[in-house]
């Protein structure tokens, strides 16, 4: 048979023969001894490099995330309670607006007692009328708790013992994980353990995060974690009312302990209102109101809208008081309550004082706080403050109104060694001497 293949496909085929190249594979020799140890110590030395960068960054920034985590953490679960306005002094008025107004009180007073005489209360009013009572204190009740104190301790015989007492409390505050209780520092001071027992029945264990021995009060908590969800839907937190918008003949309802048990209540009104009484370390309204009142047992005093106003104490307790309950206010105890509800221990100075008035000024005594007593073996009495004492300057903070020392006294800090002027009183001048006050916790 005839070739097949034309002189064309035999030059094509010669050509592709010649285009075929030596196919090689470059191989990098093995690395030497001295390379190894090289790149080794060359990773050895980035690794490091770049860990002390990582560390000094870390030791910078540290701080200032702490910071900023820390104020997340505390806004979700510190305890804000705003304070109200004191109410404005005003000047008194001229004889003749005086004349005028009295007039004017009295016309209106003899309408009043005119129209309550002619009036015939009937049944029915009176059952509305204490209807009406009786359901504001039954939305108060959600937000009134039994705290059960127990302490252990052994008899004569060194055989364990348990005592118990049940005291009221009050429902002031919630966090994201707590709810915070007022009630009176003899439940929860010493115990060995507190049992709170909410609205819903069911009991949750407590514990104590702050108390003050001067009022007689403290703040404990119970974790909403242990609350079952039907008794949390019947917890309220009841509001702090303003007390100062309170007056005279205003009625107002005790809860808690009023009786001396818990779940008891009383109504009354308030009879008389004691403005600027001389309480330790600052001044306080105070109330005097016509109802019973168990002091140690835990009794709140809230108004027609069941809101706090204040609670029952024994310290001004008088015979002149008869049976009237005495109430200090909480208006002027807000910002010594906001500390205790964030476990902040309170300062203690320990002095009763009142501001040298404007008479006593025009009289030559020195602008400051009148010390009328140094309590005993507190900070103040222990430095060497006396009765009679004008205290002028306290931490380089000129204090000569009462504004201005209750506002030292909140920037105080527990622990902290403070210089403390004032001017006492000797061969008829008035000499100032300085004194370092260790401030205590209440």
């Amino acid at each position: 048979m005839p070739n097949s293949n034309s002189p064309d496909e035999k030059k094509e085929k010669v050509t592709e023969e010649k285009r075929e190249f030596i196919k090689e594979r470059i191989v990098k020799p093995p690395m030497t001894k001295r390379q190894i140890a090289a790149r080794a110590f060359t990773l050895l030395f980035s690794a490091v490099f770049f860990g002390i960068i990582a560390a000094v960054t870390f030791v910078i920034t540290a701080p200032f995330a702490k910071i900023y985590l820390a104020e997340e953490t505390e806004s979700e679960t510190s305890v804000t309670i705003p304070t109200d306005a004191e109410p404005t002094v005003l000047e008194p008025p001229s004889t003749e607006a005086r004349l005028e107004e009295s007039t004017s009180e009295e016309l209106l007073e003899e309408l009043i007692r005119k129209e309550i005489a002619e009036y015939k209360f009937s049944e029915k009013d009176w059952k509305v009328f204490y209807s009406t009572l009786k359901e504001n204190v039954k939305e108060a009740e959600y937000g009134l708790v039994t705290v059960t104190s127990v302490i252990k301790q052994t008899d004569l015989f060194n055989n364990p013992v348990e005592n118990s007492g049940k005291f009221s409390g009050a429902v002031i505050a919630e966090t994201p994980k707590e709810y915070l209780i007022l009630t009176t520092a003899t439940a929860a001071v010493g115990a060995d353990s507190i049992q709170v027992t909410v609205s819903g029945g069911q009991q949750i264990t407590g514990r104590l995060v702050g108390a003050d021995s001067i009022a007689g009060l403290a703040v404990i908590s119970i974790e909403i974690a242990q609350i079952e969800e039907n008794s949390r839907q019947q917890i309220k937190v009841l509001e702090l009312g303003n007390s100062y918008a309170v007056q005279r003949g205003e009625l107002l309802t005790a809860v808690g302990s009023p009786a001396g048990y818990p779940q008891s209540s009383a109504y009354g009104p308030v009879t008389y209102v004691r403005e600027n009484v001389q309480v330790t370390d600052g001044t306080s309204q105070l109330f005097y109101v016509d109802v019973p009142g168990n002091a140690a047992k835990g009794t709140f005093l809230i108004d027609s809208e069941s809101r706090i106003i204040g609670w029952v104490t024994n310290d001004f307790q008088t015979e002149a008081s008869g049976n009237l309950a005495a109430v200090r206010t909480i208006s002027d105890y807000k910002y010594i309550l906001e500390r205790l509800s964030n476990g902040i221990p309170i300062p203690y100075f320990g002095i009763m004082g009142q501001t040298v008035s404007k008479e006593e000024l025009e009289a030559g005594l020195p602008a400051g706080i009148y010390v009328n007593r140094a309590v005993n073996d507190s900070p103040a009495y222990q430095a060497g403050i006396q009765a009679g004492d004008i205290i002028t300057e306290v931490n380089n903070i000129v204090v000569d109104t009462r504004q201005s020392w209750r506002e030292m006294m909140d920037n105080l800090e527990a622990g902290s060694i403070i210089p403390v002027k004032v001017q006492r009183y000797s061969r008829d001048a008035y000499t100032e001497l300085e004194y370092q006050v260790t401030v205590g916790a209440r």
